[in-house]
């Protein structure tokens, strides 16, 4: 079995696997064999086994008649896995004067089929903005206004075909959109994606206009 079965990047994800004897005799030098799929994993650890790289073995002189021993294994999904990735896991079993065998997933009703994972990498958007009057002090008719728009993707996951709208107050004109495009009093910037763990900024210009009534 395995927990999650729907791991974020960055999670941790636990295998646990069971050895049954369910013959009538005692099971000699039975041997377990797992990779994981390391291009997916890393952190790789194990309770009641050995990890060389991102293999994990695990040796018993004997299990008897109807005995059972187990093993965990964990490791943390890489960063960046992207959403919908299926990472799927099997270790092979083998024991003198018996075929070797390989665990099954028990959440499907398919015999000897590997354990699956579906990665769910989710993003998520923070945005704070910043304004700068350039000439220093009490904002005043005529004074050029710097607006500073940083989004940074906090997820997991990446976010794509982004859209920033800024409505323009009608105390400014726009000097300079920053690539953006202002229609209808307002500022609109298309931005085809942000990593996790990234930002990206966007500036904006703008002159208040001249005259204003105090206190706008």
């Amino acid at each position: 079995t395995v927990e999650p079965q729907n791991p974020e990047p960055g999670q941790r994800v636990r295998w646990f696997i069971q050895i049954v004897n369910s013959g009538v005799v005692d099971a000699t030098n039975v041997r377990l064999r797992d990779p994981i799929p390391s291009e997916f994993v890393t952190d790789i650890e194990a309770d009641g086994a050995q990890v060389s790289g991102n293999v994990v073995t695990a040796r018993y002189d004997r299990i008897p008649s109807g005995g059972a021993v187990g093993v965990t294994i964990s490791g943390q999904i890489r960063a960046g896995t992207p959403d919908g990735t299926r990472i799927l896991n099997q270790a092979t079993l083998s024991a003198d004067g018996v075929a070797d065998a390989l665990t099954d997933d028990p959440a499907t009703d398919a015999p000897d089929d590997p354990t699956l994972v579906v990665v769910r990498a989710t993003p998520s958007l923070a945005l704070s903005k910043t304004v700068e009057d350039e000439n220093g002090g009490t904002a005043r008719p005529g004074d050029a206004l710097v607006y500073r728009m940083v989004i940074t993707n906090t997820g997991t996951g990446i976010a794509e075909d982004i859209v920033l709208i800024d409505p323009i107050p009608a105390a400014l004109n726009v000097t300079d959109a920053g690539g953006g495009n202002v229609s209808d009093d307002r500022l609109e910037w298309r931005i085809d994606r942000i990593d996790p763990g990234q930002s990206v900024e966007r500036i904006l210009r703008t002159q208040l206009k001249a005259p204003l009534e105090n206190g706008l």
